[in-house]
């Protein structure tokens, strides 16, 4: 018996830790573009991107992001910091060239880079979104989607678009 209760209760901490420890973390959204970009997600038929890299820094110190895409692009990187202010990050006059190969993983900044990207004011969480187009979209296209489309006929691009997302945590 003492055997079954020590295993009962063995059970019942494993499906709390399981339970409580899986969950999604949730953020409190600072404003309208934080959880815009946030809760963003690419149409179903998207091609996929994904982004590694830095997701907590102190003040100062240099962030770096690698970006993998299965097509052949552009990448646009947009912040949107804990004031709720929109930056674009990439393409930028270091990183004009913002190119993307399909499998190939591109470097943010770039290895032989004479640039770094370092963590700065103000701290909290800020929202990365990585996209990748691949005609000739802008990155305002792809923000602005679904923003005065009460239209019943819109022109809109067809060559589509990935993107990944990542929230960044800067500590004074």
């Amino acid at each position: 018996m003492r055997n079954v209760l020590i295993m009962l209760t063995g059970l019942a901490i494993s499906l709390a830790l399981f339970t409580t420890g899986c969950k999604n973390t949730e953020y409190v959204h600072v404003g309208p573009n934080w959880q815009a970009l946030h809760d963003m997600e690419p149409e179903n038929d998207a091609f996929s991107v994904s982004v590694t890299g830095s997701q907590k820094a102190s003040l100062g110190k240099p962030l770096s992001y690698t970006v993998h895409s299965a097509k052949t692009g552009k990448l646009w990187v947009v912040q949107v910091d804990p004031d709720d202010k929109v930056s674009v990050i990439v393409p930028n006059a270091e990183m004009q060239d913002h190119q993307i190969l399909k499998n190939v993983p591109l470097h943010i900044p770039p290895r032989d880079a004479h640039w770094e990207m370092a963590a700065m004011e103000p701290v909290g969480k800020s929202v990365l979104g990585f996209f990748v187009t691949t005609g000739d979209e802008d990155i305002g296209d792809i923000l602005s989607q679904g923003q005065g489309t009460s239209k019943a006929i819109r022109v809109r691009p067809v060559s589509g678009w990935g993107m990944d997302k990542m929230v960044v945590d800067i500590k004074p």
